[in-house]
């Protein structure tokens, strides 16, 4: 009876143990089978190489989407990132309680992943501390790194990739810090000055040159350029004298932003990396003044260099990450106004052939008294209204109130001339750019970026 029980519970315990060892072997099959899903998901996960940070200086949601409608009643395509697959909202409030920020708290935010003061740049105005950019570190990782922007180069916004000063206005410093960034290529705009302009800047060319920079003053030469520089700053001699590049709806400009992307694209591209950060800065300067078409133009111009780099996207697809966002909204620019009800008519804004800035220097020039304001303006804006006038308006005044009337007119509308804090939309597309969803703050393309690139971040404190 006993050997009987005995022989039971031997099969009993042979029956449990091969159990567990069934059990013990698909454990370890279905962790062999997600260890090799892990390295093959691993092996797998693109190498991001090609990165284009596009910073649209002002530009809201309206910004875009009044640039896209007008477009489109034109009968052209619309504004490509509009079309992006990953659109995520966010905040660009600065360091300072309840203030709305500028472009250089907020191009340090996006630039650094940190928040800081009103007018600061890349760094903590209180602390002295000093944040690296993400353009600096990919440059000590290796990557070949270029700055574009249609403002001066050592304006707010691309200074926050390359400089720490604690306040924007400190131009001459700034450009100190541009040439010694060792960056591979600046294009755009020119150099803002301060104190004798002749004399400042042969020393940010002599400094540029020591630093093994070929300066290119004229789009002829872009090409020649290309092929023979260590690094390049490029630009035009028509912009030289007033720091930036004119206003596109001017038709004085003889670049765009496109044609600086375009040659930064063949200059820096090698199997390392790149990485460009390209401002539409007018789009702020028009948003100020709250010219409307002029905006518009900026915004489309703005719009062709990011087409550049989507086409090279289309070539590299599973290598190249495309940003496209603002450091603020100016403006505060309504689609609608309360005279037209629910009407719009933007086939007026057809009729604005320059920018307020171009009309308002082209009556001051003149010497016009001020009746024949209507009948100058009118060879540019070919809209008739009768502004009321007296011997003391001023031209800046008879452009405002005469443009004003048209974009009102058209049902559009601004609520200021300064910056507002309204959230911006951040457009992205490529590898990893699921995450740009729902609400963020201005500091998570930073942060992202540095993952998504794999840089090495030295802890850097001074």
């Amino acid at each position: 009876m006993q050997k009987t029980k005995f022989i039971i519970h031997l099969a009993e315990f042979k029956s449990i143990t091969m159990k567990k060892i069934g059990i013990y072997i698909w454990l370890i099959s279905v962790l062999t089978i997600l260890f090799s899903a892990c390295q093959k998901q691993k092996e797998q996960q693109p190498k991001i190489k090609y990165v284009f940070l596009f910073i649209g200086d002002g530009m809201g949601l309206n910004q875009a989407y009044i640039s896209d409608v007008y477009l489109k009643q034109q009968g052209y395509s619309g504004i490509s990132f509009l079309n992006f697959n990953h659109i995520a909202l966010t905040t660009t409030n600065c360091a300072d309680t309840n203030k709305i920020t500028d472009s250089g708290a907020g191009g340090t935010a996006i630039s650094t992943g940190r928040k800081t003061q009103f007018h600061a740049i890349g760094m903590n105005r209180k602390t002295g501390e000093k944040y690296p950019t993400i353009a600096e570190i990919a440059k000590k990782n290796g990557w070949k790194v270029g700055i574009i922007t249609s403002v001066g180069l050592n304006h707010a916004t691309p200074a926050c990739f390359y400089a720490h000063v604690p306040w924007r206005n400190m131009y001459n410093e700034i450009s100190h810090q541009m040439w010694r960034s060792h960056f591979d290529f600046f294009g755009g705009g020119g150099i803002i000055t301060q104190g004798n302009r002749d004399s400042m800047l042969q020393i940010v060319w002599d400094s540029l040159r020591a630093n093994g920079y070929n300066i290119v003053l004229n789009k002829e030469n872009f090409s020649k350029a290309i092929s023979s520089s260590k690094r390049i700053f490029m630009t035009d001699t028509q912009s030289l004298d007033v720091d930036n590049i004119y206003y596109q709806i001017d038709s004085l400009s003889r670049v765009s932003l496109a044609d600086f992307t375009d040659a930064a694209i063949k200059f820096l591209n090698n199997d390392k990396g790149f990485f460009i950060m390209v401002e539409g800065g007018k789009i702020d300067w028009a948003s100020h003044a709250n010219d409307i078409t002029a905006m518009i133009y900026e915004t489309l111009d703005f719009d062709k260099a990011i087409h550049r780099a989507l086409e090279f996207y289309n070539k590299h697809p599973k290598e190249t990450i495309i940003i496209v966002t603002a450091d603020h909204e100016t403006g505060g620019l309504s689609y609608g106004y309360n005279l037209t009800k629910y009407n719009t008519y933007f086939d007026k804004l057809n009729k604005i052939h320059r920018s307020k800035y171009f009309l308002t220097n082209l009556l001051s020039k003149t010497g016009a008294e001020t009746y024949a304001f209507a009948p100058i303006i009118k060879k540019y804006v070919q809209v008739d209204y009768s502004i009321s006038v007296s011997p003391k308006t001023t031209p800046k005044e008879f452009v405002d109130r005469y443009i004003d009337s048209v974009q009102h007119s058209a049902g559009i509308s601004w609520t200021t001339h300064a910056h507002t804090g309204t959230m911006i939309p951040t457009y992205a597309i490529g590898p990893g750019t699921e995450v740009y969803n729902g609400v963020i703050d201005n500091t998570f393309t930073f942060g992202f970026l540095l993952k998504s690139m794999k840089l090495k971040q030295e802890n850097t404190k001074n």
